[in-house]
Parts: structure tokens; sequence; C-alpha cells
């Protein structure tokens, strides 16, 4: 067992894990696009729940990604 910790607590920004259920061709796209695109399935799934990126955009880099396979 360890110690208890002493001293202030982080100040860094604490962050949370979401977790939502996709279908299978969903998650196939996501991570196609991924991939595709460079980033991880995190950054994608992020950029998503902000609005940031439409999921037109993952479906396409999905379609370009299995055109290259």
């Amino acid at each position: 067992m360890t110690q208890p910790r002493r001293g202030r607590p982080p100040t860094g920004v604490r962050k949370e894990r979401l977790q939502v259920m996709l279908e299978p061709d969903d998650y196939e796209a996501l991570v196609l696009a991924a991939d595709a695109r460079g980033e991880t399935q995190a950054e994608l799934g992020r950029k998503l729940v902000k609005g940031e990126l439409p999921w037109a955009e993952i479906e396409r880099a999905a379609k370009k990604a299995k055109g290259r396979k």
C-alpha cells in the first residue's frame, strides 16, 4: 500500500472519459477515418462531440481509406 500523497493536489485540468455505443459500421468508419487522417479515435470523437467535425467528414475519410486498401 502506498503512502497518502502530501502537499497540494495537482492544478492541471482533469479529463473525464465518455463512452458511447456505435453501430459496427459506424465504428469501422471511425477507425478507418482516424487512420486516414493520422489522428487517434479519441481525437476524432472529441471533435465530433464538440461539433468541430461533422460526421460527413468521417464518412468521406473512411471511403478514401477503403479505396486505398
